[in-house]
């Protein structure tokens, strides 16, 4: 899952553009995530520089999930997520928050 951080996004490497979103999952799963982002399932967002937290809503239980993103020593995203998705790959609340993070950044 090498969508990395690249030389444009030196100050914050969770703001990624729109081929760098869709390369880390298949198209359903960030169809969903964009879905939850515009759905403003996104409660909380805080980035502390290596980190991104995030808690948001799942949309079947309704309930919020919390989630943290880092990159390991490779440039590869590393997902933390409640809802139990491995680490590799990111789960829809990843996605979601991904996106939020990088309209900050976009605007």
């Amino acid at each position: 899952m090498h969508a990395g951080p690249d030389q444009t996004h030196d100050l914050d490497p969770f703001t990624l553009d729109h081929d760098q979103l869709h390369a880390l999952a298949t198209a359903d799963r960030v169809r969903d995530g964009l879905r939850h982002y515009r759905d403003n399932r996104v409660a909380e967002l805080q980035l502390d520089g290596v980190h991104l937290r995030a808690d948001v809503e799942d949309e079947e239980r309704e309930e919020i999930v919390a989630l943290e993103l880092s990159y390991d020593g490779d440039g590869n995203l590393v997902c933390l997520c409640d809802c139990g998705t491995p680490p590799d790959r990111p789960c829809v609340h990843a996605l979601a928050a991904l996106f939020a993070r990088s309209a900050r950044g976009a605007a």
